[in-house]
């Protein structure tokens, strides 16, 4: 079901921007990349962090 609704959102989005880039968009269309393989990796990706300074080769501070 979630599945249905996010492929029914990409779809009306398509069919907003073929409206919109037909009828009133005067410059380069706008696209759409219905492909959430980097959202998604970036969605997982660990929002810690070490809150020190990076390291230099022999494991002093820079």
């Amino acid at each position: 079901m979630r599945r249905d609704n996010l492929a029914a959102g990409a779809i009306q989005l398509t069919i907003d921007l073929d409206y919109y880039n037909g009828n009133h968009n005067p410059g380069d269309p706008i696209l759409f990349d219905a492909d959430f393989t980097k959202d998604i990796a970036d969605a997982k990706e660990s929002e810690a962090y070490e809150d020190k300074p990076p390291e230099d080769e022999d494991g002093l501070a820079v």
